[in-house]
């Protein structure tokens, strides 16, 4: 398995593609961008799913307490 992380760290190196390569936001794994737009923050749908629920219940928190 480690043969094949470092080949594909030196095929991201040589092609230029190695800031594609990020970790999420949410759950801190690595995954590669996929986007036009080298711009994606989440790994997945689920954890962009949860990271908004998450704001999403902290703001209800804040007006219920204000």
């Amino acid at each position: 398995m480690l043969g094949t992380v470092l080949a594909e760290v030196t095929a991201l190196s040589q092609t230029g593609s190695w800031v594609k390569v990020k970790a999420c936001k949410n759950c801190h794994h690595g995954f590669i961008d996929t986007s036009r737009n080298p711009s994606a923050t989440f790994g997945s749908t689920q954890c962009k799913s949860q990271a908004g629920m998450r704001a999403y219940r902290s703001r209800q928190r804040d007006i219920t307490d204000s």
